[in-house]
């Protein structure tokens, strides 16, 4: 029996040494497989993801090398509608949007695993620690449509560690291949930088490494150039994708943007206040579901105080992690309590800038943390790996595995519920959402509508805006609109939007806020309804009292209305009903109007 024992700690001891990288792609296929399995039926979040943020790759591939995109907001700027992640513009100018959107999610995940993988394996050695955690980390809820800004660090960490390594000294071979590693590390730097957004993590992630590299540099008291070429080249990347944007900050823009009038009644909170947030409960916009780390964290770090080899062993790796997590959680609590606002408010270029935004880094500093702890403990129990240790360790990680596996917003837990439950689900599916077929009989109609009285049916030639219906439903099928969302539109749009229902937002002290507050949201809201843009078909919604101004929605070349709910009377307001429309499939009931 004991050399039963022994030949199993002798194979667990091979396997954490060996590469497990082939099992990146095998997990992240698992991940995706129930979006696979149901095609277009598949769901996924919506806010901030399929809502107009798709546009801005399907619009920016459609138009490239244009100044204006006519089809959203009577024609926005290209600079308004800029993708996080331009390396996957070519997707969507070559697939259909869904297929495009797949593909960008798998080579998101795939990222995600392989940057805590890699870095977990480099600073531990330990493969079965390293697969663990780059697993759980690819099963978290990101929104793949901001690239890797919100799961890349790790992998951008990763190599500028490569780079930072002294270099080998000289057989040929080994030249040979540590010039190659360093071609690699360079060419990954720059499809970070192409596969992220500089205003979302760029510049906390350039921050972060640069003070590293030379902390690092003056540590050791001699220069070593590979790091700082690539922080050349991953900065340099960020700078042209971004030029308009560094030009608007030093010398202004041409045209004042809706986000000079935000006021969104939001107070600064306390430094400990945010500190303690972020390490209980994560942040909003990039939730890590990091509760249950702390449970192998603990438990590392009792077999770090009381056992001298792993002191020895993974003390650096352990604290290296702990302290990166802490700085980038100390400076997204400095600045989000409110430390540059009286600077912002001097420089109107930056008055709207995030600069917090180092809680981007935060959720892959948990992962490799969590990485790094799964390895002390596996290894700590006689202080070697054992199957006592691996089987303590899972069991120290399945809380967090559970925990992020069963979140009600990750792909995996949706689409596995979905399988089971169906409908009964109430998730708002891909198809459901953009309404394919209904979309096509609207625009049969209106062209037949159109064509009867001498005009062109060409969607181009006019104009459509939605009431209580997000506008990315007629903006994807190829309608042309009024209304639409963008955080970086013209107050001079804003305004003149605003006009068509200023009545309307009197009615509705809510309503008035968030549009004159904020206004991202460049939506008709009628009072009754609330904010409401998702209002399905099973509401039976109408509309009795409408005050929107017709005459200058026609002036701004609006001669359809798609609305969730029927408008009682409409001849009233010099409407012509032209039908309602639905299926099965989709989750609209949309009532169209024609203008005059």
């Amino acid at each position: 029996m004991k050399r039963l024992w022994t030949k199993i700690n002798g194979f667990l001891s091979y396997i954490d040494k060996a590469d497990l990288s082939f099992l990146g792609v095998v997990i992240c296929l698992i991940i995706l497989a129930p979006v696979l399995y149901l095609g277009k039926g598949a769901t996924f979040p919506i806010h901030d993801q399929l809502d107009e943020i798709i546009l801005n790759y399907i619009f920016t591939a459609k138009n490239f090398g244009e100044s204006v995109y006519p089809q959203m907001m009577s024609g926005l700027s290209a600079q308004a509608m800029k993708p996080s992640a331009y390396l996957f513009v070519p997707l969507y100018a070559f697939l259909d949007p869904y297929a495009a959107f797949v593909i960008q999610y798998f080579a998101v995940i795939n990222v995600a695993f392989y940057g805590v993988y890699l870095l977990t394996r480099k600073l531990t050695g330990s493969s079965i620690s390293a697969v663990l955690s780059g697993a759980v980390f690819a099963l978290l809820p990101f929104r793949s449509i901001y690239g890797t800004s919100l799961c890349g660090f790790p992998m951008v960490v990763y190599l500028f560690m490569l780079l930072m390594e002294k270099t080998e000294d000289p057989g040929r071979d080994l030249k040979k291949r540590d010039r190659i590693k360093t071609f690699i590390c360079f060419a990954g730097l720059a499809l970070m930088a192409l596969s992220s957004n500089l205003v979302l993590n760029g510049y906390a992630s350039i921050i972060f490494m640069g003070v590293w590299i030379l902390i690092k540099t003056c540590r050791d008291k001699r220069i070593n150039f590979r790091p700082w070429v690539g922080m050349f080249i991953y900065g340099f990347t960020y700078l042209i994708q971004n030029l308009d944007l560094i030009r608007s900050f030093f010398v202004g823009s041409d045209v004042v943007s809706h986000r000079a009038e935000f006021d969104l009644g939001l107070s600064p909170g306390s430094f400990f206040g945010f500190f303690k947030e972020i390490l209980i409960y994560g942040v909003e916009h990039n939730d890590s579901l990091h509760r249950y780390i702390y449970i192998p964290v603990a438990a590392a770090l009792l077999c770090l105080i009381f056992l001298k080899d792993a002191r020895e062993k993974y003390l650096k790796a352990f604290s290296g992690a702990v302290i990166a997590l802490l700085t980038n959680v100390t400076l997204y609590s400095f600045f989000a309590s409110g430390f540059f606002d009286r600077l912002q408010r001097n420089f109107g270029s930056l008055d709207s800038f995030q600069f917090d935004r180092f809680f981007y880094l935060v959720p892959g500093c948990f992962y490799v943390l969590l990485g790094v702890s799964l390895a002390i403990v596996i290894n700590s129990i006689k202080g070697r790996i054992t199957v006592a240790g691996v089987f303590v360790a899972f069991l120290l990680y399945l809380p967090t595995l559970m925990y992020v596996a069963k979140d009600g917003s990750g792909i995996f837990y949706m689409n596995i519920n979905r399988i089971n439950n169906g409908d009964l689900t109430g998730y708002i599916t891909w198809e459901s959402l953009y309404a394919e077929n209904v979309m096509d009989r609207i625009e049969r109609d209106i062209a037949s509508d159109r064509e009867a009285n001498g005009l062109s049916g060409d969607m181009s030639e006019y104009k459509v805006v939605s009431i209580g219906i997000c506008p990315v439903v007629s903006l994807m099928h190829g309608f042309y609109t009024i209304d639409g969302y963008s955080n970086n539109y013209s107050l001079e749009y804003k305004h003149k939007f605003g006009e068509i229902q200023e009545k309307e937002l009197a009615l509705n002290e809510y309503n008035a806020s968030y549009f004159y507050g904020w206004g991202s949201r460049c939506y008709l809201f009628y009072h009754e309804w609330g904010n409401g843009f998702y209002l399905g078909k099973d509401l039976n919604l109408t509309i009795d009292d409408m005050q929107f101004d017709m005459d200058k929605m026609y002036d701004m070349g609006v001669r359809y209305i798609f609305s969730a709910g029927k408008v009682t009377d409409p001849e009233k307001y010099g409407l012509e009903y032209l039908g309602s429309y639905t299926d099965k499939v989709s989750f609209w009931n949309i009532n169209v109007y024609k203008i005059g």
